[in-house]
């Protein structure tokens, strides 16, 4: 059996178990018609044994029903087990559905690109070990990782594209570049370290001046800063700049989205929307906010979040929770490099919850999202009609 067969078997048993223990604690003899979703599940039990994955229990609606579940004490349980079944595959003995049987529609395989000093593009994927110690960075193609050491930025470089000659030391800035359907780190010189979405780039320096550290980001990035007392830490939008010593937050900063945000893991940051912060009061953000920026009015919101469901990302996974269907969307065009089509206007507000792994095959994660909805997919090479079904 493989790691991740084995890892699924585990969950189901676990799943098994908690509902077994919540249905045994129940009172079920006062539950309404419109609970039978709960009897249906315990009759469903007994048969759980002989079979794999019953496609029939991975078709329940628990958007719809919730209201329903949460009434039953800690039966809101069952609503979390389902959000786990909904993404597990099915066993080859199964019937396959419409979207299995098509080709494979997995994340698009662009390029990561370094831009050098002297405005040079470099493929980081095609990128030899001795020409990344001449540019004076390590590249590590398992974790698909590019990092400077504090002596890369002082140290001598050989190669004339990394280098522009002055009279007086300048500081030499590159840009890391990622195309849709990737995601990528970056270890800066200081020791902090950059996971960036896909279609993000980051434009930082060889080596931090020892006045400040600054860098700027366009898309999506999560900041594990590496405190240091004597040089702020400035991460730069095209709306705000956010001010740190050392801090873990996740900054979204689309051009074709409305809204930027900055979500605060840990740590504390200061969020300018004026260029000269000597003008203005920074807005203070405290672990567990979220600072919205509404780009059209240029209003500022800071509430209250969780923050895995902006962060999850960066383990290849999309956790949802009511998310609109229009959003789901935005997200698994940059993965995947699709184009989305709704036929029927309405179904952009469907909201949806659950986890979805961002590496998967897209017909999975389509087929998974009909069995859970009344809307339907049809997928022509990477177009994607959404409608309802009849």
């Amino acid at each position: 059996m493989t790691p991740i067969n084995e890892k699924y078997r585990q969950a189901i048993e676990e799943a098994e178990r908690i509902s077994k223990s919540i249905l045994d604690e129940s009172d079920t003899t006062g539950i309404s018609e419109d609970d039978s979703i709960i009897k249906e599940y315990a009759e469903h039990a007994s048969k759980l044994n002989e079979v794999n994955l019953n496609t029939a229990w991975i078709k329940l609606k628990f958007r719809y029903y919730s209201r329903y579940i949460y009434a039953a004490a800690s039966v809101a349980a069952v609503l979390i087990i389902t959000s786990l079944l909904i993404f597990i595959p099915k066993n080859n003995n199964d019937r396959y559905d419409t979207l299995a049987l098509q080709k494979e529609i997995k994340p698009a395989t662009g390029v990561v690109s370094l831009r050098l000093a002297s405005g040079k593009l470099v493929s980081i994927d095609s990128l030899s070990s001795d020409s990344a110690s001449l540019l004076g960075v390590d590249i590590d193609n398992n974790k698909q990782e590019i990092s400077y050491t504090k002596e890369s930025g002082s140290s001598k470089k050989t190669s004339i594209d990394f280098i522009k000659p002055s009279k007086k030391e300048l500081v030499e800035y590159n840009e890391l570049i990622i195309p849709k359907g990737r995601s990528y780190s970056l270890v800066l010189s200081d020791g902090t370290r950059v996971w960036l979405n896909a279609e993000s780039s980051i434009h930082y320096p060889v080596s931090f001046s020892k006045g400040e550290r600054r860098v700027k980001i366009s898309g999506e990035a999560f900041f594990d800063v590496v405190l240091d007392a004597n040089r702020v830490f400035i991460a730069e939008t095209e709306n705000y700049n956010i001010k740190v010593l050392g801090t873990k937050f996740n900054i979204s900063s689309y051009q074709d989205e409305d809204i930027a945000a900055t979500t605060l893991v840990s740590g504390s940051i200061s969020i300018f929307t004026d260029n000269n912060s000597n003008k203005v009061e920074p807005a203070v953000v405290s672990p567990g906010e979220q600072f919205r920026y509404n780009k059209s009015d240029e209003t500022i919101e800071i509430t209250k979040v969780d923050t895995e469901l902006y962060t999850s990302w960066v383990n290849n996974n999309l956790r949802l929770n009511q998310m609109p269907l229009k959003d789901i969307f935005k997200i698994l065009s940059r993965r995947y490099d699709i184009d989305v089509v709704f036929c029927d206007e309405r179904a952009k507000h469907e909201k949806f919850s659950g986890l979805i792994p961002l590496n998967d095959n897209l017909n999975t994660i389509l087929d998974q999202l009909s069995k859970v909805s009344k809307v339907e997919f049809k997928v022509e090479n990477r177009i994607i009609e959404i409608g309802y079904k009849d």
